[in-house]
């Protein structure tokens, strides 16, 4: 009896008895909600991407075929305009079709432009991943040739995206601007810009270059963000940065590297520190990479090189022949490969010039006699200036938040700023000689608003 009961139960529990001793009634297919037959879609496989004809050529269509998914109700495209390297950095245009073609028009399609195409299914239970890309040029393009006059801006606090040194906007950015000149016929042929930049011979970045034409015709900006330390700091080392064209039909060569150093890789003039300076003066920099000479070259002020004197291990030198009276600009650069400084402006024989004003900035502390969250400027006063110009610009955006360009004291109480203590916004000055005469922007001088009131210099 118990061998009996014992089989009849193993045999009741195995999954074959167990599904036929619980019968239940068969559900109709037609009952079920709709929902319950769909499934994601799966991949879409694009048939046909090509540029149709328009008499606009400018706009033609993008025009698209694909086998669309049985489980699909529409289909999703996203369509970019082939820049940087697959990655859809640029915002897409994204749409949405109910049938398996697409002709889309809102592109500028120059010869050599380069679209990409992607297409995916979408139901009431989600969307599907996207197809492959697919390329689509249009037609009569050609190679782009090398980038031109590659090269670092001079510091302007009026154009800050074409400022020589590094600019941090926010807290986690590095923004490095370089300006560069193309030619007419790179400009149409041109679709984006590769980059390659390394510090200290590390690579940071091979990603394509953010690209935005600063007058619509021969120049062109290129922006780049890596992460700062954080303290906020600039790395210190050697940039060097290689660029290169690009459109749906090729890359052109690589340009020769732009080089700039941040710390004390980039050398710039310091003196004479004043005007009125006698026939060989001092001409001082500050070091940049060590155990490398220096080249030095001085200019008159219509252009005319006095001096290029090279194989200098110092950082000062003094001209090997008298200059005659008058204005001259002075440059250093070394031999690591390095731009050359910025200009340096003085005079020889009696001072009749303004001198590049320094700028500095008195701390405004709690409890003291300034008004809280309002900058206090300061200079040493010029006899030969007759006015100074001073603009502040705002650390995020790099808009002036301040411009005064009729001073004419030593120092100047700004207005109540916002606070944002983790945003550094920058001052630079210049002064104005009677005949018009203008200095270089002085060096800028960062500093800080917190929401207690105090405005500080950066580091203090």
């Amino acid at each position: 009896m118990y061998d009996y009961v014992t089989k009849t139960i193993k045999n009741w529990m195995t999954p074959q008895k167990r599904r036929k001793s619980f019968h239940t009634a068969p559900a109709l297919i037609d009952t079920l909600e709709p929902r319950q037959l769909l499934t994601v879609p799966g991949v879409i496989n694009i048939t046909n991407a090509q540029i149709g004809e328009s008499p606009d050529f400018l706009h033609r269509p993008i025009i698209a075929d694909w086998e669309s998914d049985v489980s699909a109700e529409s289909d999703e495209y996203w369509i970019s305009d082939g820049r940087d390297n697959n990655n859809l950095f640029r915002r897409p245009y994204v749409g949405t079709v109910t049938e398996n073609h697409l002709e889309f028009v809102g592109m500028t399609t120059y010869a050599g432009f380069e679209a990409r195409v992607w297409v995916r299914g979408v139901n009431g239970d989600g969307t599907g991943p996207r197809s492959a890309l697919a390329r689509v040029v249009v037609p009569d393009g050609v190679v782009p040739g090398t980038p031109e006059d590659v090269r670092f801006s001079d510091n302007d606090p009026e154009t800050p995206s074409d400022s020589k040194s590094f600019y941090t906007p926010a807290a986690s950015d590095l923004v490095f601007n370089i300006d560069s000149a193309r030619s007419s016929t790179q400009n149409t042929d041109t679709q984006d810009m590769d980059a390659w930049v390394t510090r200290d011979g590390e690579i940071l970045s091979t990603q394509g270059a953010y690209v935005s034409t600063s007058d619509g015709t021969t120049r062109t900006r290129f922006r780049f963000d890596y992460d700062v330390d954080s303290g906020q700091n600039i790395p210190d080392g050697l940039y060097r940065v290689w660029f290169r064209a690009r459109n749906g039909v090729g890359e052109s060569p690589w340009t020769e590297p732009v080089t700039i150093g941040v710390g004390a890789s980039q050398p710039e003039i310091t003196g004479p520190p004043a005007n009125g300076q006698p026939a060989r003066p001092e001409i001082t920099w500050s070091p940049g990479v060590a155990g490398v000479d220096y080249h030095i070259w001085i200019q008159t002020e219509d252009g005319t090189v006095v001096t290029s004197q090279t194989g200098i291990s110092g950082t000062s030198f003094h001209p090997d022949t008298d200059l005659a009276d008058g204005i001259y600009f002075a440059y250093s650069t070394d031999g690591f490969g390095l731009p050359w400084s910025s200009p340096f402006q003085f005079q020889v024989g009696n001072s009749t010039l303004p001198q590049r004003p320094q700028l500095t900035m008195i701390p405004n502390n709690l409890g003291d006699d300034t008004e809280d969250f309002r900058p206090l400027f300061q200079w040493t006063a010029d006899p030969n200036a007759l006015r100074y110009d001073l603009y502040v610009s705002d650390g995020f955006s790099g808009a002036a938040i301040i411009r005064e360009t009729e001073l004419t004291g030593a120092t100047f109480l700004g207005p109540v700023l916002g606070t944002n203590g983790s945003v550094r916004s920058r001052a630079w000055l210049r002064a104005f000689g009677s005949d018009g005469t203008v200095t270089m922007w002085s060096e800028f001088v960062e500093f800080q608003v917190f929401s207690d009131g105090r405005v500080l210099p950066v580091g203090s």
